[in-house]
């Protein structure tokens, strides 16, 4: 890829859009919280199902989610598959879900 192009991409996530009165954009900021929103709803409702008993609060493990994976997704465009190992990085957020969500097996 034209290294220009990926420099103008990755400045076009990592920017704020700010101005005098505005830390971030709206709809990046709306985005981010149906997202959330999104994640936490289908958390309770997992829980509610008895499918798992989450040892964390369902708000923080679906923060926690999208950070990751808004993480590995920026490193791997930046940086590439073979250097993030994005496989062994899946296997981990999988491993620490299991852990938050403690998913009742019968």
């Amino acid at each position: 890829m034209n290294q220009s192009l990926l420099l103008c991409k990755t400045e076009f996530f990592l920017t704020t859009y700010r101005n005098s009165n505005e830390t971030s954009n709206p709809y990046v900021i709306e985005r981010y919280k149906e997202l959330a929103s999104s994640i936490k709803e289908f958390i309770e409702e997992g829980a509610k199902k008895e499918e798992f008993k989450p040892c964390m609060p369902s708000k923080s493990i679906a923060l926690y989610i999208i950070s990751f994976i808004d993480g590995l997704m920026l490193d791997t465009f930046n940086l590439g598959i073979e250097v993030t190992k994005v496989n062994e990085q899946i296997d981990i957020l999988f491993f620490t879900l299991r852990e938050m969500l403690c998913p009742i097996i019968e």
